[in-house]
């Protein structure tokens, strides 16, 4: 039987893989991204059977459209990460998904996104709206991507 967690992340796969080759049916689709590796080592055998070596892999594309006119604009910045041995890192997050519309009088935004509205202290900002990313951040700077509407007059 297939897991819910690999069901998941097969989907965003998908989703991911879709919004990847429709890019390049659209020509005018510009796309970004950030690809790492990151592998643990240690000298020493760990207790109770943990391993010595373990990896990650994390894929951070950003696909993002603006209409002709410019008035309206679209993007799409998923997150996935696999780690080999801890599937409390495993994560598929929406960062970004939002289509703005703009008008001579105001501007629309809808969808998921990382929004910061806080204060900044010296050593980190203070973030309101977004949920702090327990994994992949421990001193809380780290966000995760939060549904919104937001309207600019």
């Amino acid at each position: 039987m297939i897991s819910s967690s690999c069901k998941e992340n097969t989907k965003g796969f998908l989703a991911i893989l879709l919004v990847f080759v429709s890019s390049f049916l659209f020509s005018n689709v510009e796309r970004y991204g950030e690809v790492s590796f990151e592998n643990r080592s240690f000298s020493e055998k760990g207790l109770f059977g943990q391993d010595r070596n373990h990896s990650s892999f994390t894929l951070s594309p950003e696909f993002y459209f603006e209409s002709e006119d410019q008035k309206t604009s679209f993007t799409f910045k998923p997150k996935i990460r696999r780690d080999s041995i801890d599937d409390e890192r495993n994560i598929f997050d929406i960062q970004d998904l939002s289509l703005v519309k703009v008008t001579n009088s105001y501007e629309t935004r809808i969808g998921i996104r990382r929004d910061f509205w806080g204060v900044t202290e010296t050593v980190h900002r203070v973030d309101i709206i977004n949920q702090t990313d327990q994994v992949e951040s421990f001193d809380g700077e780290d966000k995760l991507g939060q549904p919104m509407i937001n309207l600019s007059l």
